[in-house]
């Protein structure tokens, strides 16, 4: 997938499956994007984009 960091700052984008466990972290520099491969099981996941242990946006992906 690929993560596409909007702000003016690097932001920290973080990926918890269901039980709220850290499946993946990754450092986004400000102003770009980066695609990021992980080997996701299928199911339900969280992510929060972070600046300075602030949470900027949150959602649901859904991994097939």
């Amino acid at each position: 997938f690929r993560v596409v960091n909007e702000y003016d700052i690097d932001i920290r984008f973080e990926l918890f499956d269901l039980q709220g466990k850290p499946v993946l972290g990754k450092t986004v520099i400000s102003s770009t994007a980066h695609t990021i491969e992980a080997n996701l099981k299928p199911g339900i996941y969280f992510y929060q984009i972070r600046h300075n242990h602030k949470v900027l946006r949150s959602g649901k992906l859904i991994g097939k």
